[in-house]
């Protein structure tokens, strides 16, 4: 979790773009649930870590935290790079617009049932797919419409389904499409030179 933090500043890196390259991975994910997952944490497993800069220094905070973990957990390193991964293309099916936003006060909320948008981007609906409805899923959703401009959509549907988010999304000629993409991810290890 903190990996995910530090590097946030590349992307959002959900566990379905992490790559644990370290034979055994038991120090960095609980295998536990309820009070086994707090007895883990609680046995050098859990950490507290703040950071308070000056306002001058707030484009660095990604920078100074990546700093910070490779000093305080010297056992691991962390990296970005580009990897071939499976994902889940959010494209348009025709040219026809069917989203352009009408205008008024931006707006969005999702559900486990339903989400909307108002005058907002439709990164978010990437986005809230990615760290909420369809984190479970081995495919990260990957925006591909090039839209820029700013959307009106209401989606019901199952949100953690894809077939049904895929027929609620035709009305608007979307569709998340299984797809191969060079993607960044967040590469762990463990540091060799340590003993």
């Amino acid at each position: 979790g903190l990996f995910q933090v530090a590097y946030m500043n590349v992307a959002y890196f959900g566990r379905n773009r992490m790559i644990f390259d370290t034979k055994d991975t038991s120090g960095l994910i609980c295998p536990f649930k309820g009070e086994a997952a707090e007895e883990w944490l609680s046995r050098n497993h859990g950490f507290c870590y703040e950071l308070q800069v000056p306002k001058a220094m707030r484009s660095q905070v990604n920078e100074l935290m990546q700093s910070d973990l490779k000093m305080l957990l010297p056992g691991y390193r962390a990296h970005v790079e580009k990897r071939q991964r499976k994902c889940l293309v959010l494209v348009r099916t025709s040219n026809t617009d069917k989203i352009k936003s009408s205008g008024g006060q931006p707006s969005y909320h999702f559900d486990a049932t339903q989400g909307s948008l108002t005058n907002e981007s439709i990164k978010l609906l990437c986005g809230e797919l990615n760290i909420i409805y369809l984190h479970h899923l081995p495919t990260p959703v990957i925006d591909e419409t090039g839209y820029t401009g700013n959307v009106d959509l209401g989606i019901e549907a199952n949100m953690q389904h894809v077939d049904e988010l895929n027929d609620a999304l035709a009305a608007y000629d979307l569709k998340l499409e299984p797809k191969e993409r060079e993607i960044d991810v967040l590469v762990i290890s463990a540091n060799k030179n340590q003993p």
